[in-house]
Formats: C-alpha cells, sequence, structure tokens
C-alpha cells in the first residue's frame, strides 16, 4: 500500500524559499573539525510561489527543520519559527567532512509537514560555500492513480482508478497527449486505458532494431494541476511469437556458438551483440564478435577478438548499462595451460581492449560473464584450485577492477567437481550463480544442478542450495544450466534432465527466491513428457523485466531438428509456457545446435545458433521474434 503523503516527479518543483548556506570554516585543515553553517531561509514569498503555480499557495510557513547526516558524524537537527517579516536564520555547527546532507522541512500552522528540500555539499574546514536549496511540495492529500503499473499485449485494456476521486475530476493524458494517440494507446474519460495496436518502439535511429518506447498515463486535478499522478504501462509480445526471416550471421565455416549457460547474444539499446568460435584457414581458431548493423541485418565482416593456435572456446558476451561489450572465452584450450581471457569494447569505440584475469589452476574452463547495474563486469569459470588441490573442480568469481583475485563460490570442501556455471545479475543488484555438481558417492555417479547468490554485489556468497529435485533414479542426471534473475529476489534457472542415462534429455524449469539466508527453490517442472516427448537440449533462458520467461532450446522430434522457444508470462507463477518455432526450413533435416537467446523490454526475443543448413557447413544464424513478422513491420 502506497503512503498517504505523495512526493512525485510529476510536482511542479519551485522555490517557497531560497536556502543560502555560509559555511565560515573554523581555523585549521583537518577534517576532525567543525564548520559554522549558516541558514538564511526567506520566508516571505508566498505571493512568489502562488504565481508560479496554477493553483493557489498552501497555507503559510510557521516553523523549519533542518537535519543533517553524513560518514563519520553523529546526525544533527535544528529548527527554528519562521520569521514572516523576512528572514529566519538557523545557526549549527557541522563537522567537516565529506558528503554532508542537509534535509530541510518547512511546516505550516497545523504542524503538516508542506514542502521539503535537501543537498549534499563536502564541509572543508576554512571553506566558504555557498548552497541552494530547491523545495518540493509535499501533497497533503495527493491525487493516486491505481494501478501504479500495467503490463499489457497490444490492444488490451486497463482501467486506472482514483481512489476517492472520481474520474471526471481529472484530466487523462498519454505521454503528454491529452487522451492519447494511436501510437501510445487511448484512455477514455473513465480511465479505461487502450494499448495500441502496434507495440511502439523507438526508430529515431532507422538503422536499429529499436527500443521499446515508455509510456507514461498521467492522471491531473482539474481544479488543482499540482494534484496529480502517473502510472507506467509497457506494452509488451503475448505468449505466442513469430519469428522472422533467418539471417545468417557468419559465411559458412567451422563455427559454434556453445558458451556456458548459452550467454552469446545479447540486446542494448536498439541492436544486437553476437560472439561465436571458428576456426582458421592456417588451422588456428578465432574469437569473432558482429553486431546488426541494418535492422536485423549482419555486417559481411565479423571483428576478430582473439586468436590462438592452441585453440579457443565457448565465448561468453554481456553488455554493460553504458553499451561496453565484454566477451570472455577459453584461449590456449589444447596449451599445457589454458586460460580465461577478457576483453571488452568500450562504450563509444571502436576496438577490443584486453582486461587481464588473475588464475588459480592450470586448467581453467566454462567462462561467463556478466555485468551489474552499476557496470561492474563479473566473470565466473571453472578450475582445479592449486591453494586447494584436494576438493576437485570449484567455480571462480573475479569482479573486473574490483577483486585483486578471484573468490572460491562454491562453499563446500567435498571432493565433486563443480563445473559449467552461469551467471545473472539482477537490476536491484543481486548476484546469482549456477552450475553442475557431479561425483561418486557409495561408487554411484551422480550429476546434479547447485546454485547461490550474493546480497552483497559479488563480495560474499550463501550457502549452495540444490536447484533440481532429488530422484530414485540413479541414471537421472541434470546439466547445462542456464539462469536469468528476475525481480524482488527471484531467479528463473532451466537445464537438461536425462532421464534415461545415455542422452534422453527434456529442458526442466525451477524458480528460486531469495531470503535473507537462503536461496529457496520450488517445484521442478519440465517442457515435455518422460518417454514420449521428443529429446530436448541447450536451454538459454531470459527475463524481459516485465512478466516473461522466454527459454530458446533443441528439440528433436522425429526427422526434424528444431530451435524452439517456450514463454511464459506469469513470472513463473504457475508454470505455464506456451512454444514458438525460431528456425525456418521445417520438415528438412539439418543439424541445429546452441542456441542462444536475448531478449529487450518489450518481449521481442532475440535468438542465434548454429546451422548447418549450407551444404553441411556450420554457419550462425540469427532470427527475431516478435507478435508478428519483420516484414510486416
Amino acid at each position: 500500500m502506497r503512503s498517504g503523503i505523495s512526493i512525485r516527479n510529476q510536482i511542479s518543483l519551485f522555490s517557497v524559499a531560497a536556502l543560502v548556506l555560509f559555511l565560515a570554516g573554523c581555523q585549521g585543515s583537518d577534517t576532525a573539525g567543525t564548520a559554522s553553517v549558516r541558514i538564511t531561509l526567506n520566508t516571505n514569498t508566498a505571493e512568489k510561489a502562488a504565481a508560479r503555480r496554477a493553483a493557489p499557495a498552501p497555507s503559510g510557513i510557521v516553523s523549519v527543520t533542518v537535519d543533517v547526516s553524513g560518514p563519520g558524524m553523529e546526525p544533527l537537527s535544528t529548527a527554528s519559527d519562521a520569521n514572516h517579516d523576512g528572514v529566519t536564520t538557523l545557526a549549527l555547527e557541522v563537522p567537516a567532512g565529506p558528503a554532508r546532507r542537509f534535509d530541510v522541512t518547512a511546516f505550516d500552522n497545523t504542524g503538516a509537514a508542506r514542502y521539503q528540500g535537501s543537498d549534499t555539499v563536502d564541509l572543508v574546514s576554512g571553506a566558504s560555500v555557498t548552497l541552494t536549496i530547491e523545495m518540493v511540495v509535499i501533497q497533503i492529500n495527493p491525487l493516486q492513480i491505481d494501478p501504479p503499473a500495467a503490463i499489457l499485449t497490444r490492444g488490451a485494456t486497463q482501467t486506472f482508478t482514483l481512489g476517492e476521486d472520481a474520474p471526471s475530476q481529472v484530466d487523462f493524458f498519454v505521454n503528454g497527449t491529452a487522451g492519447g494517440d494511436d501510437t501510445a494507446g487511448r484512455i477514455a474519460p473513465d480511465g479505461t486505458y487502450t494499448a495500441p495496436a502496434v507495440i511502439p518502439i523507438d526508430r529515431t535511429n532507422p538503422n536499429d532494431i529499436g527500443v521499446p518506447t515508455a509510456i507514461t498515463v498521467d492522471a491531473v486535478d482539474k481544479a488543482d494541476p499540482d494534484r496529480r499522478d502517473a502510472a507506467q504501462v509497457k506494452v509488451v509480445t503475448g505468449l505466442q511469437l513469430e519469428f522472422g526471416q533467418n539471417v545468417p550471421v557468419s559465411i559458412p565455416d567451422s563455427v559454434s556458438t556453445h558458451s556456458s549457460g548459452q550467454r552469446s547474444v545479447a540486446y542494448h539499446n536498439g541492436k544486437v551483440y553476437a560472439a561465436w568460435a571458428a576456426g582458421c584457414s592456417e588451422g588456428c581458431s578465432q574469437i569473432l564478435f558482429s553486431e546488426t548493423s541494418e535492422k536485423d541485418r549482419w555486417p559481411e565482416e565479423p571483428v576478430i577478438v582473439g586468436t590462438s593456435d592452441g585453440g579457443v572456446a565457448d565465448p561468453s558476451l554481456a553488455v554493460g548499462p553504458d553499451g561496453s561489450v565484454y566477451i570472455a572465452y577459453v584461449a590456449c584450450l589444447f596449451c599445457d595451460s589454458a586460460t580465461i581471457w577478457l576483453y571488452v569494447r568500450p562504450s563509444g569505440e571502436t576496438d577490443f581492449q584486453f582486461l587481464p584475469l588473475t588464475m588459480v589452476g592450470s586448467f581453467p574452463q566454462d567462462p561467463t560473464v556478466a555485468v551489474s547495474p552499476t557496470g561492474v563486469a563479473f566473470v565466473a569459470w571453472s578450475d582445479v584450485s592449486s591453494i586447494s588441490p584436494n576438493t576437485g573442480t570449484d567455480i571462480f568469481l573475479q569482479r573486473v577492477q574490483v577483486d585483486e583475485e578471484p573468490k572460491r563460490v562454491n562453499t563446500d570442501d567435498s571432493p565433486f567437481d563443480q563445473t559449467r556455471p552461469a551467471i545473472s545479475i539482477a537490476g536491484s543488484g543481486e548476484v546469482f550463480v549456477a552450475w553442475e555438481v557431479s561425483g561418486f558417492i557409495n561408487d554411484n555417479f551422480f550429476l546434479n544442478i547447485a546454485a547461490t547468490a550474493s546480497t552483497d554485489g559479488g563480495a560474499t556468497f550463501l550457502p549452495a542450495a540444490r536447484v533440481d529435485d532429488p530422484t530414485e533414479d540413479p541414471f537421472d542426471f541434470t546439466s547445462s544450466p542456464t539462469v536469468a534473475a528476475g525481480p524482488q529476489g527471484n531467479v528463473y534457472i532451466a537445464w537438461e534432465l536425462d532421464w534415461c542415462g545415455d542422452g534422453c534429455t527434456l529442458v526442466y524449469f525451477a524458480k528460486g527466491t531469495l531470503d535473507a539466508e537462503e536461496l529457496v527453490f520450488g517445484q521442478n517442472h519440465s517442457f515435455g513428457e518422460i518417454r514420449t516427448s521428443p529429446d530436448q537440449e541447450s536451454p538459454s533462458i531470459a527475463w524481459d523485466g516485465a512478466n516473461g520467461i522466454y527459454v530458446a532450446f533443441r528439440e528433436l522430434p522425429r526427422g526434424e531438428n528444431l530451435i524452439r522457444l517456450a514463454k511464459s508470462i506469469d513470472n513463473g507463477s504457475p508454470f505455464t509456457f506456451t512454444f514458438s518455432q525460431i528456425n525456418s526450413l521445417a520438415g528438412t533435416f539439418v543439424s541445429r545446435l546452441s542456441p542462444s537467446l536475448a531478449v529487450d523490454g518489450a518481449g521481442r526475443a532475440f535468438a542465434i545458433w548454429t546451422d548447418e543448413r549450407n551444404q553441411g557447413l556450420r554457419t550462425v544464424f540469427f532470427a527475431m521474434g516478435d507478435d508478428f513478422t519483420n516484414d510486416d513491420e
């Protein structure tokens, strides 16, 4: 439930007073000293304030409080009656130091807070600073639109209500247009919003795939335009996606889109990025990179990220919030000592730059990379640790330019092997890692999926939790995890279950929930039926930032080899998925391998995979899924 007092970005800002802080430093220069702060508040501004608003100003201000806080200091607070003849002055001693935050609240004659403002300043002894704080109206009886957010498919409707206010009391706007329009959707006088027939995409750059357009529904009080509220609307694809033309990304060659967690494609700000491994004419191997150049088309010549005579493999790709592209892969695969290499193409630049990682063993493998909302790159991999050689293979993680050396993610000291990690980072900063665990117990081999999470930005990790449900069948082996972080501490993981012990695989899914002490997984669900469904493998999972979960995977019905998509629009609760086909040329049996999937905020899906339709030569192919084909746009 939302509070009865609301400060919203939509409220007009105006100065009920200009707060001028005179910071007269004391003698000395060390930060342990104090600064004398004199706050002068001109409160006789009601006429000016009213002139800048469409509605009358609130009743007069009678008192003001100032709260000061900051690192290494005890919070301070002072109050004063307002002087309506002109100037109100408050004086206090503030410890010098960085990030001193001043919060100012002005109260009316009923004791209600009517205005708030704040600012932060570094105080150095001996300095003198002038600071002006802009005050914001606090709505005592706010207008509240409900629901505050809505997720709709094309043409769907949502009725917005206003609590005790009648719809006839307000004007409705959609993206600033009264009543809306065909592009962003329309809203009726009774608050019923109808989503547009086409998902709104910003195509400012005509060569891009485009960026989903944000939609805001505003309700504004006709009598007092400062009483307003807004709801955010997302228009997304439905359950069934239709994929457009399959487009070659590479020339026919010996290529592979395989990566740990199947993370070799990404979408960011209107473009799709892909990485893959390929052979060289001289017998070497390369890691190649490309990005869409004209909507869903790709340039003829990819970028060579790295080349090695000793073999390279398993490129994993991620894009940071600023558009920086990161690629991690195994280098010198067939040498006596392999390594994990990481390259970055900084935002706005054209060349990739090498970023060093610290190896802990001689045979690292299975690299996976992700970038946090603050732009920190995380790389995880598996290796036999030289520090604890009796624990089998472990999962290691390093935060680039944060950690001097990697940390072991799995906290157990068992002799089991931990391999093939997959990593995903939530928009709120939680870090999730899933991986395979294998070994022998009483001479019986096992293979299952574990996962862990970090709530402190990757500094520490919780004890690992088992993801797949234990079974009594000794031949049930689970492998190839792929992970997508969701909202509110939720995480989504898909994997393969080999139910016969000999390659009879189905894709499974589970939803995990993070609390302060552990990561807990719910019931496992399959995308098929044991013994009756065709084999499924190589899942790649993604979340669209709204309520959609997407899993691309390979399926092998009789006489066919398909790349398919499963989609849910309920955030995994309850478990319901609808299937779409990604590849074209249905009914022809050619090898198709290792799909990798990305989605945007509107639920458009972007997939790459390895395809042998060109006379048996392997080619990287791309397809884009929407509610309609690209040719219909």
